[in-house]
């Protein structure tokens, strides 16, 4: 489950037991545990999980799945970019030129993306500036 998206790990975690404490899922989605709210939220809002919180005095410190039958996609749809490679050019005298190692890339993830794009100072939202130069 490495590549897993965290909603899938998430209710596969809640699906495993009766209830589970709020530290056990931080450490399992390595998040902090502030953020753990936040994900059960997001799968009661986007796949409609019922989820009841389970309190210790005024805190919560566990989350239950009442309905089991939650259907969740394993992968991000999309989550990488394929190229298709081309043929090498054949060169007049019948030689095949020999392409770099570096041009041998199949596929570039969102994230490794996001990474050249940031090296390069580009935003993904209009020009990345909003001060003149004047």
């Amino acid at each position: 489950m490495a590549n897993a998206t965290q909603n899938f790990r998430l209710i596969s975690l809640l699906k495993a037991g009766n209830s589970v404490k709020k530290e056990v899922v931080a450490k399992e989605l390595g998040v902090n545990l502030v953020s753990v709210p936040v994900y059960i939220h997001e799968l009661k809002r986007l796949y409609k999980a019922d989820i009841e919180s389970v309190y210790g005095g005024r805190k919560v410190v566990a989350y239950r799945l009442r309905n089991k039958d939650v259907v969740v996609p394993q992968f991000r749809k999309g989550h990488v970019t394929k190229y298709v490679k081309t043929a090498p050019a054949v060169v007049s005298d019948g030689s095949v030129a020999v392409p770099d190692k570096d041009l041998d890339v199949t596929q570039v993830s969102d994230r490794e993306f996001a990474d050249i794009r940031s090296s390069l100072g580009v935003s993904s939202f209009g020009s990345g500036s909003r001060s003149s130069d004047y």
